[in-house]
């Protein structure tokens, strides 16, 4: 019987064994995720393309989603056509949620002067949610 459970414990002791490089190798293939640097990257990249109104060399998900004060529309609308210069910032990023967000004041090309609110959402290195509330 003795003899049995010893088998038997090797053979799990072995299998746990060889499973652990497999683990680590599908571990170090995925994709790596974005840290705080990274996101705020992101939250620097859709302000300065919202200012150039051009969306167009963002990193969007096929399925992104935008609101503006509650409302959705597509990237490149709202204040994407208005927007001229952001006098105030200051960003934020949450690395565990994906999610970085931005405070400020924005100047519109009307002179008009504006506080935001904003928030990005990344995953596998994409926007995949923006939500902007402009006062």
């Amino acid at each position: 019987m003795a003899r049995n459970w010893r088998s038997i414990l090797t053979a799990v002791v072995l299998a746990a064994g060889a499973s652990v490089p497999v683990l680590l190798a599908v571990e170090a293939s995925r994709e790596p995720a974005c840290d705080r640097g990274c996101l705020l990257d992101f939250t620097n990249q859709y302000l300065n393309a919202m200012l150039a109104h051009d969306p167009s060399g963002l990193r969007v998900a096929s399925d992104l989603t935008t609101t503006e004060n509650g409302k959705p529309l597509r990237l490149g609308e709202g204040l994407w056509t208005t927007a001229k210069a952001i006098s105030v910032q200051q960003s934020f990023a949450d690395a565990a949620a994906g999610e970085t967000g931005s405070f400020g004041v924005v100047q519109k090309e009307s002179g008009e002067r504006n506080r935001f609110a904003l928030r990005v959402k990344v995953e596998h290195q994409q926007i995949v949610e923006v939500e902007i509330l402009v006062e």
